[in-house]
């Protein structure tokens, strides 16, 4: 089940980033390599933009569907789209498949372009992200790293088909 946080939420939510962050480090993957503060993570849920995903009644996941102009990557947009940020699977979840079941939930339920990034060190998000629908938009060198910014393709196919 996925549902909307709430501020009771917070240690649950926020102690899954950090676990995460700290098992992606011993990866080498360096997403996250900084902590989300926790002021930043209070004010999205406080904002309605944070969800769980549970089992059984525990929280198995979390992530944010924040807005962005895309400036950050250069990219001009009429109007802010759907960003994706924060995505999270507890390792006590791991192999379980959420964090593809997540993004599948997430793209029937947008009505904007989705756009995520990440770092690409090996390939190891990019092609977990290629293969749950999206495509590479653009590389750059951001935060430190090599970046990729993405974006669900099913909204481009849903997009190209409403206009034709």
């Amino acid at each position: 089940m996925i549902r909307q946080l709430a501020l009771a939420d917070f240690e649950d939510a926020y102690r899954i980033l950090l676990d995460v962050a700290a098992w992606l480090r011993i990866k080498g993957i360096k997403q996250w390599e900084t902590p989300l503060p926790k002021p930043v993570y209070t004010t999205w849920l406080s904002q309605g933009l944070c969800y769980g995903y549970f089992v059984d009644g525990r929280l198995a996941a979390v992530f944010t569907i924040r807005t962005s102009d895309l400036s950050e990557w250069g990219i001009p947009t009429a109007h802010p789209v759907n960003w994706l940020s924060t995505m999270a699977v507890s390792r006590s979840f791991a192999g379980h498949r959420i964090g593809g079941q997540i993004l599948s939930w997430i793209l029937s339920h947008i009505e904007k372009p989705l756009f995520l990034d990440c770092f690409d060190y090996d390939d190891v998000l990019p092609k977990f992200y290629r293969a749950n629908g999206f495509r590479e938009v653009r590389r750059k060198h951001l935060h430190g790293g090599p970046m990729v910014l993405m974006e669900a393709i099913s909204y481009i196919k849903n997009r190209s088909e409403t206009s034709s």
